[in-house]
């Protein structure tokens, strides 16, 4: 062993004579890292030597620091009435001082931030001073009322007392016993919300058959689904059973299904060539066609494949699309599929009775998600889940290692309570039952309704707007708060009676027409919204809503649309 190493072990147990304290674990791991486990072995040795000579080592001193190194109570009373103070204050400029979409370049941080963390601890005052000259430059402002991009999540205030609270509770509520009211809450939540949305029974909590989970987003709904559903499809089976079955397993979407359920198939070991994308058009507003689903499962039957499960969207990411879960759900149910429904966008605009009929067939659906943190003003991250059939989510996430007795309890196996590390992929989880209950009390059914209505009152405004304006078309009807249109190509604007289609050279003049509108749009600061593309075609997406957004702001947002749409059209005359 270097001679070097060698001094430093005798001076680090010179200090722990001299002191009476014993720093072996100390040093052991500290050279373990740097030279190996010999140095480990002389370091232990050479800690016994110094015991033996009757200099009996006491435990270890408590360190302490100078209090003002840390936050005192006291301190986290007064940053935390400032940071209260703070979050008002940035919302309340968010529409007319600071561009909607953030400006910065790639890497900016690296280029302002030091490369290492302090040695020392800095004031919290300066911390805050780099939040504002730092970090919010680099923020797209997602609570802004000139956001219109993605669909537009809500955080309302009760919310963000909820995760404070949470915060400072600070449980992990992996099991009932870990934390009850953890459990408990969110059993209640979801039971709370299926009622509200007038699901079938089977999916609450009481039935004692389904239930409801909180998962983080849709996309580890979409893979918890899938988890369960190929459970039941390989329950009973062999070893060898079970891998035949798992080449032949088929999932079943459209093209306008999102792609987190691509990226679940990946994840759980399905056969990408077993993943069917099916075809929608904009004849039928981009649903999923039934015969369409029929005929592709009865193909994959007759080539000796095992379909496992198919996706329906209530309210696709591109032009909210709904699918009929009545038909599809008869189709899955006739041929045991598995029928996943992904209403993350547009589920809780059924909590609305006039569209409670777009849930019609849930009594066909295996499993359901919604995200409360786009439509239910609770932060992200709160996507609600239900299984009409608990038993197979379960069969499909149980793990009870002999090793980790710590996991095991009375409470547990006594089978009266949930455990809800057994309904997701992570063992840990966060309280986020306590922000969805806030909201729910602080707002009520009322308050819900009201500000979902709001969100369609404007869409159908603009929609209206976009309409009568001979620049442009509605490319789907509108159903919820998503409008899509887009600018029309010059020659048909000039000439509104020429039904002549556009030649494939006039299409893609249209689409980069659109490009260009939707980019001068985005730099000006003044509002934020994307695009898709439907058919082949470039297509622009303005999605209403937030609490914050008023009839004045799609006004504003329509105003800097027409006002650019202008511009461009008079330089291609």
């Amino acid at each position: 062993i270097n001679a070097e190493y060698m001094g430093t072990v005798k001076r680090i147990i010179e200090m722990s004579e001299s002191k009476l304290v014993s720093y072996s674990h100390v040093f052991s791991h500290l050279l373990s890292a740097v030279v190996g486990g010999a140095a480990v072995v002389l370091a232990r040795r050479l800690t016994k030597s110094c015991c033996s000579k009757k200099a009996l080592c006491k435990p270890p001193v408590p360190v302490t620091r100078p209090i003002d190194l840390y936050m005192s109570p006291e301190d986290f009373r007064k940053h935390g009435y400032a940071m209260v103070d703070w979050i008002i204050s940035y919302r309340s400029r968010l529409a007319h001082t600071l561009p909607v979409r953030s400006t910065v370049s790639a890497g900016y941080l690296s280029r302002i931030l030091p490369s290492e963390a302090p040695q020392t601890g800095e004031d919290f005052s300066a911390i805050m001073k780099d939040v504002d000259n730092v970090i919010v430059p680099g923020i797209t402002h997602w609570e802004s009322s000139r956001f219109f991009a993605y669909f537009k999540p809500t955080c309302s205030y009760p919310s963000i007392l909820g995760e404070m609270l949470s915060a400072g509770f600070n449980a992990m509520g992996f099991s009932w016993i870990s934390s009850p009211a953890c459990t408990e809450l969110e059993t209640l939540c979801l039971d709370w919300l299926a009622k509200m949305m007038d699901l079938p029974e089977t999916f609450q909590s009481t039935s004692n058959k389904g239930g409801g989970v909180i998962q983080g987003t849709a996309g580890e709904a979409s893979l918890c689904a899938l988890l369960a559903a190929r459970a039941r499809a390989l329950d009973g089976l062999s070893s060898a059973g079970r891998a035949e079955r798992m080449s032949k397993l088929v999932v079943y979407v459209s093209d306008q299904t999102h792609s987190i359920v691509e990226k679940a198939c990946k994840v759980a070991g399905i056969d990408m060539h077993n993943f069917r994308i099916l075809p929608t058009d904009r004849e039928h507003s981009y649903s999923l066609q039934p015969s369409t689903l029929e005929n592709a499962i009865k193909q994959d039957k007759e080539r000796g494949l095992y379909p496992l499960m198919a996706v329906g969207t209530m309210g696709t990411t591109s032009s909210t699309a709904m699918d009929d879960f009545t038909a599809l759900g008869k189709i899955c149910q006739d041929n045991l599929v598995w029928l996943h429904a992904d209403a993350a966008y547009g589920g809780f605009f059924t909590i609305c009775p006039e569209y409670r009929h777009y849930f019609s067939g849930m009594e066909y659906v295996d499993s359901l998600s919604i995200n409360a943190h786009k439509s239910l003003m609770v932060s992200f991250d709160c996507s609600c889940m239900w299984v009409q059939d608990r038993k197979w989510l379960i069969k499909a996430m149980t793990l009870v290692p002999e090793h980790e007795q710590y996991l095991q309890n009375d409470a547990t196996k006594s089978g009266l309570v949930i455990d809800y590390k057994d309904w997701q992929v992570p063992l840990g989880r966060r309280f986020r039952a306590l922000k969805l209950w806030f909201v729910l009390r602080s707002f009520g059914i009322d308050g819900i309704q009201d500000h979902l209505y709001s969100k369609i009152t404007y869409a159908r405004w603009l929609e209206v707007a976009i309409r009568d304006d001979v620049r442009f078309e509605l490319w789907v009807t509108r159903t919820l708060s998503l409008v899509c249109f887009r600018l029309k190509h010059p020659r048909l604007i000039s000439d509104s009676n020429n039904t002549n289609p556009l030649t494939e050279e006039e299409e893609k003049e249209c689409d980069n027409l659109n490009k260009s509108l939707l980019d001068m749009c985005n730099r000006s600061g003044k509002i934020f919204f994307i695009n898709t593309v439907l058919s082949g075609r470039i297509v622009l997406r303005l999605a209403c809503g937030g609490l914050d957004q008023s009839h004045l702001d799609v006004e504003a947002a329509w105003s800097t649309v027409s006002y650019f749409a202008d511009f461009l059209l008079a330089k291609s005359i």
